[in-house]
């Protein structure tokens, strides 16, 4: 049986919601995880701009890298769409 594209968008917003309210910033990376592997580009990077908004610019040694979530959403769609392209073969998915 396979999930929903639907549901699985709605989940990444949930878990990112959930994350926020709970103070707890994995399930928003997580959200941003599952969005990016199912390939929901422009919903990735906005659940990282809307944690980075969220959480603000980091601090420590990490001051340098302002938006952390968009950054990583960013890698993460890059990184989708460089395995998805070169290891596809034929019309089987490997990803």
């Amino acid at each position: 049986m396979k999930a929903s594209p639907i549901i699985i968008a709605c989940a990444s917003w949930a878990l990112m919601l959930l994350g926020f309210a709970l103070s707890f910033w994995p399930l928003g990376g997580i959200g941003i995880v599952l969005a990016a592997l199912q390939g929901r580009f422009f919903s990735a990077i906005g659940i990282g701009l809307v944690l980075d908004i969220a959480y603000g610019a980091p601090t420590g040694t990490l001051h340098f890298l302002y938006i952390p979530f968009t950054f990583a959403a960013a890698v993460l769609c890059f990184l989708y769409y460089f395995f998805a392209s070169n290891f596809r073969e034929g019309d089987i998915n490997t990803i």
